[in-house]
């Protein structure tokens, strides 16, 4: 339904402005009023008023504000639910994603997430209330970890949905799990773990020693064990295992473990029997000076040893130095956490060298304490670990940086650690890392891109060895926008103006960049960059009624600005209607028009001489008028007449019509004679050129005697003239049995029209039809023959001059055409003649190789025996070209299946009808792909390769992989092309219009080559996955294809030659 018009904007104020409009031509229920600032869509304001309304007072605005405003029609109580906007990933985990978008305009219950794994997998779907406010925040969880989802979201209420908001996200890695220390030796440390769930490239395996550096290795994605040799003895190691899959990284799970002491056995609890100092420990909320009271002095009591850890606990073993005794031993456990009390005790013998700890919290740290019991004090040695962090806080966070703040206990650590990861949808380049001195308990990070998702993480530092992480999540603010304002005006149907005005005072503006898209077809958005500093621009080559997003982009040293954003929409497109000719003459006629749609200031008429023997005419027409006679024209002569309409500049699609210009007369010495009391005769005299008839107009004639002053009573008579033979007799839509006869009203008013159609070997046939027609469809007409054609008008008795027209119809085709006596060289064809009389045949038939040689035949012919065998007169690839011999590289002419020359641009989808077409001619090919990047090259061979034909939408079928690029077409075997407007992948989401590209996808795609060049962001570029994964644009791409038996046809060929 139509939407108001001609909205305005008047009486602003610093806080208030009136909004008016003019009602919509159709009937509506009522009109809906919505505003609000630009640089906050959240912050709308809806209101309905009736359709009696045409303006409304908006109060409560902020000064010096942009503000959008959009009205709408509604009708029949019911109007469609508008979806939610600005879909975008908050943040995931490895088993979830959170999402954000704007709500619906519309009182909508709940919203519809549907979500779809790209690497194939049934579809799942969610339904979530609608959040308070302007957004809605969801969480999708049960996800699999290393996993990209397609997603949509729509507005659901009652049994209605809108349409989705989509977008894509993926899931992290998931860490490797159950790392533990299978056997330590004096220089090596036995690791074992569970392989995670998602897919992974490889683990990197870190370690490091509390004075050493730091070594790292590469695992490849089968290792669940691995050793670390050349160790140094009684050697306390912390080991970190990561799983990556390309650029992305699990979270570490790591460990702390010591090497074997090479100068006194290892004791550990097995020594005192399997049974034995087994400590099983349950989480006490007791404090531990109500254990033991009496501390003595802090001496060290003996070396603990950590080993064999598991996902609850370990073994702990000590030597308790020779000449030491004491009535007890106590192992004291303490989460480490500084405000954890949790702490946990066990008593054991005073000779015990070691136990097995259980019961423990998993990916928990614990700081052990051994204690010696002399009476009623205790001596103890601490483990090695130190106290992590605490109260990690963001502090001053603007569009490009953040100031974070942490607790930590003084003089325990040597530095810290400050790492910054964006995790925003697309591309993750590596973190940012910050080092300050362990004095330190903040840090400034810049550098930050706005309206980003951010993962921050701290660790403490002592002679290299990190602690337990700190970490949280942070969004940098919106960059604001540095133009103040934006305004669409003289809006027409296919262009509108763009003009903008920089805030005072601003620094110099490069340049600007205006940004169009379709929001009807974003596949359809251009960019337009302005250098130097100007302040509107003219778009036209717009589509009409089409919503239209503009945004403006202000260009200086540093970079592009936050565009700031407008909406527009084109007018619906007049229409002029149907055209006219009447009123032939020999140096003229009249042109008239009906059906006009729309509202027009003028129309242009441009008279053209269809042999450009005058100079066009062009006549400036004005909107209230329907008709126009044209003069000054040239006897016998076809013209074309355009018509089209202008509004505010602007002219719509012509419509056209050929009008003849008649003959001039050649008629003298009109003579009357022969005059009577009731009659006269008339003659004249023509020239060579015979007329068709003539038409003499009747008068009423009064006769009345004269002699001298005298004069006798009048005699009255009317004279009629005959009638006009219709003009302008055409035969169009010609088949073997059919064809339709058109011709113009007459001048005069008739009854009906007689039309008589025959041919020398076919009998007349006489119909008669309405004088309001002016078309017939003669059927049943014989194939290959000669027809003449005569319409006359009728009239109370009276007919008119003949029209006459003459055509022929179409050759009708052999039938039954039959093979029979199959040779090596030679066949039989057999077929029934036509009913045509005809001159002969032509035979054209195809070899093996896509050769086409053609027979000449003589008509009297039912059957032939031929065989042939040349050269290909019209090469369909490269293999034909080769044979013909043609050896040179480059750029050749190949053809279509009737002969006609293409090239991949002009034919069906973007060359797949051409590629279809050349497999379906060789039954089956090899297709090889070469790519190029920097100086690495690859390539893969497929030894058999197919497009199927239109109907199964070009699917292909490829087999037998060779080469070194990896497999990576397979993935899309068997499935149809997709491009953005015409969607056949297998996706939630449109894969060729967010991937930015057209191929076979799937869900979505392995190889992306028809992306975007140059694009990084993940799988939007030229996209190889197992050759350079989703997350690199490579340089070079071809696709090349051949016969697969070309090799044999070739020698052949050279030894028949």
């Amino acid at each position: 339904i139509e939407g108001p018009q001609q909205v305005k904007v008047k009486d602003v104020t610093a806080s208030s402005a009136l909004f008016s409009w003019s009602q919509p031509v159709t009937e509506v229920n009522g009109i809906t009023v919505t505003y609000g600032p630009t640089s906050d869509p959240l912050d709308e304001t809806s209101v309905n008023l009736t359709n009696m309304d045409t303006q409304y007072s908006a109060g409560d605005l902020r000064p010096n504000t942009e503000y959008k405003i959009s009205l709408t029609s509604q009708r029949g109580g019911v109007t469609n639910l508008d979806g939610p906007r600005a879909l975008q990933t908050l943040s995931q985990t490895d088993d979830s994603i959170s999402l954000k978008w704007i709500n619906s305009l519309a009182d909508v219950g709940g919203y519809r997430v549907k979500y779809t794994p790209f690497s194939g997998g049934s579809p799942s779907e969610e339904v979530f209330p609608r959040g308070p406010g302007k957004a809605t925040k969801a969480t999708i969880t049960g996800l699999r970890p290393g996993t990209e989802y397609g997603i949509g979201v729509t507005a659901i209420k009652d049994d209605r949905e809108s349409l989705p908001a989509t977008t894509n996200a993926a899931t992290e890695l998931d860490s490797p799990k159950d790392l533990e220390v299978t056997d330590s030796t004096e220089t090596s440390l036995a690791l074992r773990w569970q392989k995670p769930e998602a897919k992974i490239t490889g683990y990197t395996l870190e370690y490091v020693s509390r004075d050493g550096p730091t070594h790292e290795v590469k695992l490849p994605p089968t290792a669940t064990s691995h050793t670390l040799d050349d160790l140094m003895p009684d050697k306390l190691y912390s080991v970190a295992l990561t799983a990556e899959r390309g650029p992305k990284n699990s979270s570490p799970v790591s460990l702390s473990a010591s090497t074997a002491r090479s100068d006194v056995p290892k004791l550990t609890a097995h020594n005192t029997g399997p049974d034995d100092n087994i400590i099983s420990f349950a989480h006490l909320d007791t404090p531990p000076d109500s254990q033991l009271s009496g501390m003595g002095p802090g001496e060290e009591l003996a070396s603990l040893n950590v080993s064999a850890r598991t996902s609850d606990g370990f073994e702990l073993s000590w030597e308790l130095e020779p000449h030491k005794t004491y009535d007890g031993l106590v192992v004291e456990c303490r989460g480490a956490l500084p405000a954890s009390d949790q702490v946990t005790e066990f008593r054991l013998r005073g000779d015990s060298a070691g136990s097995r700890i259980r019961g423990l919290n998993a990916s928990t740290e614990y700081q052990i304490v051994l204690h010696g019991i002399t009476g009623s004090k205790r001596v103890g040695t601490e483990s090695p670990h130190k106290v992590p962090l605490g109260g990690l806080t963001a502090m001053n966070v603007t569009s490009t940086s953040v100031a974070v703040g942490w607790s930590a206990p003084d003089q325990t650590f040597d530095h810290f650690l400050v790492e910054v990861t964006a995790t925003s949808a697309g591309s993750e380049p590596p973190p940012r890392t910050t080092t300050v001195p362990g004095s330190a308990r903040g840090a400034e990070v810049e550098g930050l891109s706005a309206s980003a998702h951010y993962e921050i993480t701290v660790y403490g530092l002592v002679e290299g060895v990190r602690s337990l992480p700190l970490k949280m999540f942070v969004d940098t603010e919106e960059l604001t926008p540095r133009a103040l304002t934006v305004a669409v005006s003289d809006v027409t149907w296919d262009s509108f103006n763009v003009s903008w005005s920089p805030p005072p005072g601003s620094q110099d503006f490069e340049g600007f960049v205006i940004e169009l898209t379709n929001l009807e077809n974003p596949a359809q958005s251009e960019n337009l960059t302005l250098s130097g500093p100007p302040s509107a621009c003219w778009c036209p080559g717009l589509n009409p009624d089409t919503d239209y997003m503009v945004a403006v982009y202000g260009m200086q040293r540093e970079g592009f600005l936050e565009p700031v954003y407008a909406e527009a929409t084109t007018v619906s497109q007049a229409v002029v209607g149907n055209l006219y000719v009447s009123n032939l003459t020999s140096e003229g006629f009249s042109i008239s028009w009906n059906g006009t749609q729309g509202q027009l200031d003028g129309y242009v008429l441009e008279i053209i001489d269809s042999e450009w023997l005058t100079e066009p005419q062009e006549h400036n027409i004005s909107g209230g008028v329907r008709s126009y006679d044209i003069t000054g024209l040239r006897p016998s002569t076809d013209y074309i007449a355009y018509l089209s309409g202008v509004s505010k500049g602007s002219r719509t699609h012509a419509v056209s019509s050929v009008a003849s210009t008649v003959a001039e007369p050649d008629l003298s010495r009109l003579t009357v004679s022969n005059i009577t009391s009731d009659r006269f005769s008339l003659s004249w005299q023509t020239g060579e050129k015979a007329f068709d008839n003539f038409i003499v107009e009747t008068y009423q004639v009064t006769v009345t005697a004269v002699r001298g002053l005298d004069e006798s009573n009048p005699s009255t008579d009317t004279v009629t003239t005959a009638l006009d033979s219709p003009q302008g007799l055409d035969v169009r839509n010609v088949t073997e049995t059919s064809a339709l006869l058109l011709w113009p009203p007459t001048a005069a008013t008739v009854d009906g029209y007689e039309i008589t159609y025959g041919a020398d070997s076919v009998s007349p046939v006489i119909v008669r039809v309405s004088g309001n027609t002016g078309e017939f469809e003669m059927a049943s007409l014989a194939p290959g023959t000669k027809y003449t054609v005569e319409v006359y008008a009728t009239k109370d008795g009276q007919k008119s001059g003949p029209a006459t027209a003459e055509f022929t119809t179409d050759v009708d085709a052999p039938r039954d055409l039959t093979a029979s006596d199959i040779q090596m060289d030679s066949a039989t064809l057999t077929w029934r003649p036509p009913r045509s009389q005809l001159s002969g045949y032509t035979l054209s038939f195809t070899e093996g190789d896509g050769d086409e040689p053609t027979v000449r035949v003589r008509d009297h012919l039912t059957s032939c025996t031929t065989t042939c065998s040349r050269l290909h007169r019209h090469p369909r690839d490269c293999s034909q070209v080769l044979v013909n011999g043609e050896g040179s590289s480059g750029l050749h002419t190949v053809c279509s299946s009737d002969g006609r020359m293409e090239n991949w641009s002009s034919s069906g989808t973007g060359g797949t009808t051409l590629l279809a077409s050349a497999t379906w001619r060789m039954n089956s090919g090899s297709l090889r792909v070469d790519l190029r990047d920097g100086g690495e090259t690859a390539y893969a061979q497929y030894s058999s390769f197919t497009i199927a034909e239109p109907r199964a939408r070009y699917r292909i079928y490829v087999g037998n992989y060779s080469g070194s690029a990896g497999d990576s077409i397979t993935y899309h075997q068997g499935r149809p092309f997709s491009t953005y407007d015409n969607d056949n992948d297998a996706a939630v989401t449109n894969c060729a219009l967010s991937y930015k590209g057209a191929f076979w996808y799937k869900n979505c795609h392995r190889v992306n080559l028809m992306g975007k060049y140059g694009d990084r962001s993940h799988s939007k570029g030229i996209n190889w996955y197992h050759w350079k994964g989703h997350e690199h644009s490579i340089e070079f791409a071809e696709m090349k294809m051949r016969p697969v038996n070309f090799s044999n046809n070739f020698e052949s060929r050279r030894k028949r030659s």
